[in-house]
């Protein structure tokens, strides 16, 4: 999967380095990438392998984030976030994919919605954020991420106002956005991404059952295209 997420960003034109965090440069598998690559061990919890990939890139801007365990994404899916991005300005950026565009996608996909005035959403696995956010707000960061499944809990996190507007279904996306943005000292937005793959992650079997048929199919397409360029 790592293989697949690596060759994506290293396509997107996005990235200038990669680094992998969980792995050392003998375990890894050999990625189909021209950009320089660090490896470095696990820490144990997700903020913290932030922190040390951080430290490892030693920059102030924004740095593109990917769980490695969404083997569908693509360089379009990336670009597309990206750019998205860039153009709100925002100190943080994090994707989201409505339900529908989801099951268009990925049938029977099995993902987590939550439902906003704006529709159901499922939350992406990119992660776009100036460093100096992460590191002031890593105990909070760990705390939502801890919570990301729960619903309930990360209203908690987020305050009461948040958790009766979400009990009572009139949660916006703009309430979420005034929230975090407060609670991290920072501007916070959500980016609606058209690309499923960006939340086609595999977290049990029948995920990868989804995403196994998937590449079936990607890859049934690009034959047939092969076949009819062919002379």
């Amino acid at each position: 999967m790592l293989s697949y997420v690596a060759e994506a960003l290293c396509a997107s034109g996005c990235v200038g380095r990669l680094v992998v965090v969980g792995l050392s440069a003998e375990d890894a598998p050999d990625l189909c990438c021209a950009l320089p690559i660090t490896y470095l061990p696990d820490r144990g919890a997700m903020i913290a392998n932030a922190l040390s990939a951080l430290d490892a890139l030693d920059t102030e801007d924004h740095v593109l984030f990917a769980s490695s365990d969404i083997p569908l994404l693509t360089a379009e899916a990336v670009r597309d976030f990206v750019a998205r991005g860039e153009a709100t300005g925002a100190d943080l950026c994090y994707p989201a994919v409505r339900r529908e565009v989801m099951e268009a996608s990925f049938p029977g996909s099995g993902r987590s919605f939550r439902h906003l005035v704006e529709g159901d959403l499922a939350g992406g696995d990119l992660f776009f954020a100036l460093p100096a956010v992460l590191r002031r707000n890593a105990a909070l960061v760990q705390s939502l991420s801890a919570n990301r499944k729960a619903a309930l809990g990360l209203a908690r996190l987020l305050g009461p106002g948040i958790l009766l507007r979400f009990v009572f279904r009139r949660l916006r996306i703009v309430d979420l956005e005034r929230c975090v943005s407060m609670i991290f000292d920072c501007s916070c937005r959500a980016i609606i991404s058209p690309y499923a793959e960006l939340a086609m992650d595999v977290d049990h079997p029948k995920h990868l059952d989804v995403v196994l048929r998937a590449m079936d199919e990607r890859d049934g397409i690009a034959d047939h295209q092969a076949g009819k360029e062919a002379p």
